[in-house]
């Protein structure tokens, strides 16, 4: 029977950038699909970290920045399993079939502090392919699979199969999520801009929907 297989992240590098609190606070929201060799002038307190990006043929890369301030119990991202950029079928539902179960390096995430993504620790081996976000985060779950945190100012690599999801704020204070996108996997719509206009938060880990 074959089986269909999810990943762990890779280590990509230690990548330090001396980030104050005041600092991040100074910064705009944020990037959305910016090409990689125009992050730097727009965001000048991270350039870096752009620069110093592990990839190789830096113009076939767009990032993504997300800046959030965050109160306690506020998640900066969606607190449930699932995987990013995974395309959409002609019902605008994602579809886990059109990705690849071989490993590939296609993202790379950096955040400065926590709260940090969680990953699984081990690799992920299910009987079907699930038909959802919601459908992946059960699997998870059911298998009770060991998870893992990433290191802050860490480079990881990872693909459309690597499940991760958020977790919570413990205090407040400010975060910056960096993750860089190979051009081959990225959407085909519009960028509208470059320049991020907002960052939403998450409140209630088992009350989502995207």
């Amino acid at each position: 029977m074959r089986k269909f297989y999810f990943h762990t992240p890779h280590h990509a590098g230690h990548a330090p950038l001396d980030l104050p609190q005041d600092t991040i606070q100074r910064m705009h929201n944020g990037l959305f699909r910016c090409p990689l060799v125009q992050a730097g002038e727009l965001m000048p307190d991270l350039k870096p970290l752009f620069d110093n990006a592990p990839v190789f043929n830096p113009d076939e890369w767009e990032v993504d920045v997300k800046v959030h301030m965050l109160m306690a119990n506020q998640y900066p991202c969606i607190p449930n399993w699932h995987c990013d950029n995974v395309p959409r079928g002609a019902d605008g539902e994602v579809d886990y079939s059109l990705t690849g179960d071989e490993w590939t390096v296609p993202m790379l995430l950096w955040v400065s502090d926590g709260p940090l993504t969680e990953f699984l620790a081990e690799p992920l081996a299910l009987s079907k392919e699930p038909v959802s976000h919601r459908a992946l985060a059960e699997a998870i779950r059911d298998h009770g699979n060991p998870t893992q945190p990433i290191q802050p100012q860490h480079w990881y690599s990872m693909n459309q199969r690597t499940p991760h999801r958020g977790t919570k704020a413990t205090e407040a204070g400010w975060r910056v999520f960096v993750r860089l996108t190979h051009r081959s996997i990225a959407p085909d719509r519009p960028v509208l801009s470059v320049m991020r206009r907002h960052s939403q938060v998450y409140l209630d880990a088992t009350q989502f929907s995207w």
